[in-house]
């Protein structure tokens, strides 16, 4: 479980959808969180 300080501007914005995108021969795992303000944010890593 990740757990951020401060998100910025996204501090109270709710969470409108979180997809993951497993790891492929090429690729780390990718985890993104789109914010109901507009904006994404993208992890990735194992």
């Amino acid at each position: 479980m990740l757990h951020y300080r401060s998100l910025g501007a996204q501090t109270n914005s709710a969470v409108w959808d979180i997809q993951v995108q497993p790891a492929t021969a090429t690729s780390k795992r990718r985890i993104l969180v789109a914010f109901r303000r507009g904006s994404v944010g993208v992890y990735n890593g194992d």
